[in-house]
């Protein structure tokens, strides 16, 4: 069980470490110096990050709103009798 649960943990980070570089929240950035030595930077973009999560919240609302007003509850419904 702890194996189960430490895979989904790694998975969910790497998820979410592609997802980030894909939306740009993360940009990773390299430089040759003089004497070699790579230098590797890693930089993060909250703005960003923020933005699309205010973006997605909003489409998630949207789209609750649009079910909520497509059905009906029973109480709702209006049955037409003809005579």
């Amino acid at each position: 069980m702890r194996n189960s649960f430490f895979s989904l943990v790694v998975l969910l980070i790497v998820i979410l470490g592609v997802v980030g570089f894909m939306r740009g929240w993360f940009t990773l950035t390299s430089y040759n110096k003089p004497s070699g030595a790579v230098d590797v930077q890693l930089s993060i973009d909250p703005n960003k990050a923020r933005a699309d999560a205010e973006k997605a919240r909003e489409r998630t609302d949207e789209f609750i709103d649009k079910v909520r007003s497509d059905t009906l509850t029973p109480h709702d419904k209006t049955i037409e009798v003809q005579p």
